[in-house]
């Protein structure tokens, strides 16, 4: 669109997927295919400015940079997760079959950059800008998810058995009670003989 067309406004760019995808996402919901769940501001704003500056950055760094610069940035964003979240943010170290796989991808971008890739500071800054803002909002999303998966664990645990379980569990006993008033245990028969 930039190169054959000359469209130049990167950031209205940004503007109009999210308006496109709040759109498509309000249609879904609408039909049905998923739940709305009330989240507090606290918990949603840093995702939110995440993922608009990754959008809003990886729009700009395609605007400066060649197609293969971009390509390698987005592909960045996988060795600079894990080193963020072992290095600064103290999580455990990936597995060595985690490691084992980062070592064709680096090799790869170690090839493209010799062979595709023109760099520019302005390109640069883009798209170390835009890496990082992917990182982080990726980050914080899974670490936001893993702590509504252990809340609602936490709920359903405090709720107690559900109805269907109560039932289940009612007819149960129904049944071994039944059961016991025909046929008495062995030991009751052996009294009652003697």
């Amino acid at each position: 669109v930039q190169q054959k067309h000359g469209f130049d406004f990167m950031v209205f760019l940004s503007f109009m997927h999210f308006g496109v995808t709040t759109v498509g996402m309000r249609a879904l919901l609408h039909a049905g295919l998923f739940r709305y769940k009330e989240a507090s501001f606290s918990g949603v704003y840093k995702i939110a400015l995440g993922s608009l500056g990754s959008v809003g950055f990886m729009n700009l760094n395609l605007a400066h940079n060649t197609v293969g610069m971009y390509q390698l940035s987005k592909l960045a964003c996988i060795p600079v997760t894990l080193v963020l979240q072992q290095a600064v943010m103290g999580g455990e170290p990936a597995p060595l079959a985690v490691k084992l796989t980062l070592l064709p991808l680096m090799l790869g971008m170690g090839i493209a950059t010799v062979y595709d890739v023109n760099v520019n500071f302005v390109g640069t800054v883009f798209a170390t800008v835009a890496v990082l803002c992917t990182v982080v909002a990726q980050i914080l999303t899974s670490s936001t998810q893993a702590r509504e998966l252990v809340h609602a664990g936490a709920q359903s645990s405090r709720a107690g058995p559900k109805d269907g379980e109560i039932r289940a569990a009612t007819r149960g006993v129904r049944r071994a009670t039944a059961s016991d008033r025909a046929s008495p245990p062995s030991s009751a028969r052996r009294v009652a003989r003697s």
